[in-house]
């Protein structure tokens, strides 16, 4: 993976700009296989994205809440790759 994906990602997020990271991040994450590490790992942050714009640009916390399970799912998915966890 490249570094610069997720550097121009953190900008984005620092910004306030969460849709735009969502969706710049999307655009990678599509390349991946389900069920591979990488499409784990890049969902987990675009959901991050997603949880941000739905608090503070939405004040959606019902929304949030269901990204958050979803988030946890994904987490859980990705530590499965990991043996020594």
């Amino acid at each position: 993976m490249k570094k610069e994906i997720f550097i121009y990602y953190k900008k984005l997020i620092i910004k306030g700009l969460y849709f735009e990271a969502h969706e710049y991040l999307e655009s990678y994450w599509r390349k991946f296989k389900k069920n591979a590490k990488e499409y784990y790992f890049f969902k987990i942050f675009i959901q991050l994205a997603a949880l941000f714009y739905k608090i503070k640009k939405q004040n959606n916390l019902k929304g949030a809440k269901k990204i958050i399970k979803n988030l946890y799912k994904n987490i859980y998915h990705f530590t499965k790759f990991f043996t020594f966890l």
